[in-house]
């Protein structure tokens, strides 16, 4: 079985590190992936800015293609590497990881969103909220309709 984990925005690197609450799924057998998709911070400005606002969907596209090729080609990487995507697990989850479910709920057997930004629309939309003004940069500002149609078709809540 494979577990991901994936985040993607705000430039915020997903790190490499020691995670203790792992080991029970790594004495199992799993194996964990972490994907550093476009709009996090792994290489820098340009790779977070490649996959913010109206390009945020390239975040998702990014973590589609690596779960594709963990799940059709596992002897490239080893004999354990997941063969079904039955065995695919997802965690910890947010906008990023809610589309890619809702793209391709196929490629999954389980999906853990734990304290989930999920409702993008109503929340980027909603300036009575202090926190809305400061999420335009990174999802969108609804007043340019190329950021506001982009957001649309990512929005995990809106295209269950």
């Amino acid at each position: 079985p494979l577990m991901l984990s994936v985040y993607g925005a705000y430039g915020l690197p997903l790190e490499l590190q020691y995670d203790p609450t792992l080991l029970c799924l790594l004495a199992r057998g799993w194996s964990v992936v972490k994907v550093h998709a476009r709009g996090g911070g792994e290489l820098g400005r340009r790779w977070h800015s490649a996959g913010c606002r109206r390009h945020k969907r390239a975040a998702v596209e990014d973590c589609l293609a690596a779960l594709r090729v963990l799940t059709t080609a596992p002897a490239a990487f080893s004999s354990s590497m997941c063969r079904s995507p039955s065995q695919s697990a997802a965690f910890p989850g947010g906008v990023v990881l809610g589309a890619v479910l809702n793209t391709a709920p196929e490629l999954f057997g389980a999906a853990v969103l734990r304290c989930a930004f999920l409702e993008l629309l109503g929340s980027c939309s909603d300036t009575g909220q202090p926190l809305t003004a400061h999420e335009w940069d990174e999802w969108g500002h609804p007043d340019d309709p190329r950021d506001w149609v982009a957001a649309g078709k990512l929005c995990p809540y809106h295209n269950l």
